[in-house]
C-alpha cells in the first residue's frame, strides 16, 4: 500500500494521519498561563543575579570560580526574561 504524499517530500506511512495542518494564529496570546508567575520570577531571579555580580566587579573580586557561576546564572536569567520570548516568535514565523 503506497504511503500518501503532502508535498515537499513528506509522506505518511500506512496507519497514520495528519491531526493538523497550516499556520499558527498570529493573533494568539503571546502570553501562556505559566507566564504570569514566570515573569516575576525571572525579574527576581536577574535582579539577585545582576546585583551580585554588580558587587563582586565592583569590589574587584578575586574570587574568580564564583564571579564566572554568576555570569552563567546572569546568561540564564537573561533567557528567563528576554530569550524565551524570542525563541517563541522565532518558532512562529517558521512553522509553515
Amino acid at each position: 500500500m503506497p504511503a500518501e504524499s503532502l508535498g515537499d517530500n513528506l509522506t505518511l506511512e500506512p496507519g497514520e494521519q495528519v491531526l493538523w495542518s497550516g499556520r499558527p494564529d498570529p493573533k494568539a496570546p503571546f502570553f501562556s498561563p505559566i507566564d504570569g508567575l514566570a515573569v516575576p520570577f525571572s525579574l527576581v531571579w536577574e535582579g539577585l543575579t545582576f546585583s551580585i555580580l554588580f558587587f563582586a566587579l565592583r569590589n574587584h573580586s578575586t574570587n574568580t570560580d564564583r564571579t564566572f557561576v554568576v555570569w552563567v546564572f546572569a546568561v540564564i536569567g537573561v533567557y528567563f526574561v528576554a530569550g524565551r520570548f524570542l525563541y517563541k516568535r522565532w518558532l512562529r514565523r517558521r512553522a509553515r
